[in-house]
Protein backbone atom coordinates (compact mmCIF):
# COMPACT_ATOMS: atom_id res chain seq x y z
CA UNK A 1 0.00 0.00 0.00
CA UNK A 2 0.99 3.27 -0.97
CA UNK A 3 1.92 6.05 2.11
CA UNK A 4 0.13 8.74 1.83
CA UNK A 5 1.94 12.17 1.79
CA UNK A 6 1.05 15.41 3.26
CA UNK A 7 3.13 19.10 3.67
CA UNK A 8 3.35 17.76 7.35
CA UNK A 9 4.98 14.27 7.00
CA UNK A 10 7.36 15.92 4.67
CA UNK A 11 9.02 18.52 7.16
CA UNK A 12 12.42 19.74 6.03
CA UNK A 13 15.83 18.92 7.58
CA UNK A 14 16.32 22.45 8.08
CA UNK A 15 19.41 22.30 5.67
CA UNK A 16 19.57 24.49 2.62
CA UNK A 17 20.17 23.01 -1.04
CA UNK A 18 23.98 25.67 -0.91
CA UNK A 19 24.92 23.53 2.00
CA UNK A 20 24.07 19.93 0.67
CA UNK A 21 25.21 20.95 -2.86
CA UNK A 22 28.89 21.77 -1.83
CA UNK A 23 29.06 18.27 0.32
CA UNK A 24 28.55 16.79 -3.12
CA UNK A 25 30.94 18.94 -4.56
CA UNK A 26 33.26 18.40 -1.48
CA UNK A 27 32.55 14.68 -2.17
CA UNK A 28 33.45 14.68 -5.75
CA UNK A 29 36.63 15.93 -5.42
CA UNK A 30 37.64 13.33 -2.83
CA UNK A 31 36.57 10.67 -4.74
CA UNK A 32 38.39 12.09 -8.01
CA UNK A 33 34.81 12.62 -10.08
CA UNK A 34 34.50 15.13 -12.51
CA UNK A 35 31.59 17.25 -11.92
CA UNK A 36 29.55 20.18 -14.33
CA UNK A 37 27.45 22.16 -12.60
CA UNK A 38 24.76 20.40 -14.91
CA UNK A 39 25.52 17.32 -13.22
CA UNK A 40 25.58 18.99 -9.85
CA UNK A 41 22.02 19.73 -9.82
CA UNK A 42 20.82 15.96 -11.41
CA UNK A 43 22.42 15.24 -8.25
CA UNK A 44 20.87 17.01 -5.87
CA UNK A 45 17.39 16.28 -7.26
CA UNK A 46 18.90 12.55 -7.28
CA UNK A 47 19.27 12.87 -3.41
CA UNK A 48 16.77 15.31 -2.24
CA UNK A 49 14.09 12.39 -4.17
CA UNK A 50 15.61 9.63 -2.86
CA UNK A 51 16.06 10.87 0.84
CA UNK A 52 12.13 11.92 0.35
CA UNK A 53 11.28 8.88 -0.55
CA UNK A 54 13.59 6.67 2.51
CA UNK A 55 12.47 9.36 4.97
CA UNK A 56 9.02 10.84 4.28
CA UNK A 57 10.33 14.58 4.90
CA UNK A 58 12.58 16.75 2.12
CA UNK A 59 16.73 17.46 2.85
CA UNK A 60 16.44 20.36 1.83
CA UNK A 61 13.74 23.10 1.84
CA UNK A 62 14.98 24.79 -1.57
CA UNK A 63 12.28 24.69 -4.54
CA UNK A 64 13.39 23.00 -7.49
CA UNK A 65 12.59 24.16 -10.66
CA UNK A 66 11.94 22.93 -13.84
CA UNK A 67 14.96 24.08 -16.52
CA UNK A 68 15.75 22.77 -20.28
CA UNK A 69 18.68 20.77 -18.84
CA UNK A 70 16.56 19.08 -15.93
CA UNK A 71 15.86 19.99 -12.65
CA UNK A 72 17.46 23.32 -10.94
CA UNK A 73 17.38 24.62 -7.59
CA UNK A 74 18.14 28.54 -8.55
CA UNK A 75 20.60 29.66 -5.86
CA UNK A 76 22.77 26.15 -6.74
CA UNK A 77 22.81 27.39 -10.15
CA UNK A 78 23.63 31.09 -10.07
CA UNK A 79 26.36 30.15 -7.73
CA UNK A 80 28.26 27.63 -9.52
CA UNK A 81 26.93 29.09 -13.06
CA UNK A 82 29.96 30.11 -14.27
CA UNK A 83 31.28 26.42 -13.80
CA UNK A 84 28.99 25.51 -16.76
CA UNK A 85 31.83 23.21 -18.87
CA UNK A 86 34.38 22.76 -16.47
CA UNK A 87 34.57 20.49 -13.83
CA UNK A 88 33.89 22.12 -10.18
CA UNK A 89 36.83 22.05 -8.25
CA UNK A 90 36.33 23.92 -4.89
CA UNK A 91 32.76 24.83 -2.46
CA UNK A 92 31.38 28.42 -2.80
CA UNK A 93 30.71 30.27 0.70
CA UNK A 94 26.71 30.67 1.21
CA UNK A 95 24.67 33.71 1.58
CA UNK A 96 22.56 34.03 4.19
CA UNK A 97 19.73 35.95 4.85
CA UNK A 98 17.47 36.81 7.86
CA UNK A 99 14.40 38.14 7.93
CA UNK A 100 13.96 40.32 11.10
CA UNK A 101 10.41 41.22 9.28
CA UNK A 102 10.95 44.92 9.52
CA UNK A 103 14.55 44.26 8.73
CA UNK A 104 16.89 42.07 7.38
CA UNK A 105 20.68 41.09 7.86
CA UNK A 106 22.91 38.73 5.19
CA UNK A 107 26.20 36.65 6.46
CA UNK A 108 28.99 35.00 4.33
CA UNK A 109 29.09 30.98 5.91
CA UNK A 110 31.74 29.18 5.07
CA UNK A 111 30.96 25.67 4.14
CA UNK A 112 31.58 23.26 7.05
CA UNK A 113 30.34 19.12 6.44
CA UNK A 114 29.61 19.03 10.06
CA UNK A 115 26.50 21.32 9.77
CA UNK A 116 24.95 18.41 8.15
CA UNK A 117 24.23 15.13 10.55
CA UNK A 118 26.91 12.17 10.16
CA UNK A 119 23.93 10.13 8.95
CA UNK A 120 22.62 12.65 6.35
CA UNK A 121 26.31 12.84 5.42
CA UNK A 122 26.20 9.30 4.74
CA UNK A 123 23.10 8.55 2.85
CA UNK A 124 24.23 11.43 0.41
CA UNK A 125 28.04 9.29 0.28
CA UNK A 126 25.29 6.12 -0.48
CA UNK A 127 23.73 8.00 -3.43
CA UNK A 128 27.11 9.34 -4.96
CA UNK A 129 28.52 5.88 -4.50
CA UNK A 130 25.64 4.38 -7.10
Amino acid sequence: MKKERTEEKMKETGYSAMLIANYIVKQSIKKGFSLSDIKLQQLLYLTQVLYLNFHDRKLFGDKIEKFCTGPVVLEVFHTFDNSRTIQLKCTREEVVVTDFGDSFQTSIVPYDKHRIQKKDRQFIKSVLAG
